[in-house]
């Protein structure tokens, strides 16, 4: 005989999964200053977003514009408008972090030689990491409820078998 658990409002747990959003901003700020990568190449060094600079600054604007627009937003009642800007925000600094990755992976011209990939080992550490878990965060705070509809839309061959309904 299956019990029944106290249902908690469905508002009430959506309410608390969009702190998802500002937490995963958070992470992504937080990670913006923790080591990215180590590049070994006649000696180990380590380099976080601001050891890069230049165009990786906008990782670190794109995570604080998440974190602002969501407190601004959820006063004014604009869901939709701060799942726009976390969006938009999370593709840019993902388009950043890739366009990085490509130029690190293609090389540099030095003298005659090209460092490239073969003669330069990279390893991404837990800022690297840190940086795209928070975004990834943020993104499904604000998507949450839309996962959720989805999920309840799909025929039941669809959804997953460990689900039980309590009846």
């Amino acid at each position: 005989m299956a019990t029944k658990i106290p249902n908690e409002s469905a508002s009430d747990s959506d309410n608390r999964l969009i702190f998802l959003t500002p937490a995963g901003a958070a992470i992504a700020f937080i990670s913006f200053f923790l080591p990215w990568i180590q590049i070994s190449c006649l000696g180990k060094s380590s380099y976080s977003g601001m050891d890069f600079g230049g165009i990786y600054w906008i990782v670190l604007l794109m995570s604080m514009a998440i974190f602002g627009a969501f407190f601004l937003l959820r006063k004014l009642k604009r869901l939709a408008l701060l799942k726009l800007i976390t969006i938009a925000a999370t593709i840019i600094a993902c388009g950043v972090i890739i366009y990085g990755c490509i130029t690190i992976a293609g090389g540099k011209r030095v003298l005659l030689f090209r460092l490239g990939p073969d003669s330069v080992h990279l390893k991404i550490h837990m800022g690297g990491y840190g940086t795209l878990l928070g975004y990834l965060l943020a993104i499904l705070g604000v998507t949450w409820r839309h996962l959720k509809g989805v999920s309840r839309a799909l025929p039941m061959k669809y959804v997953s078998r460990t689900r039980k309904q309590v009846t």
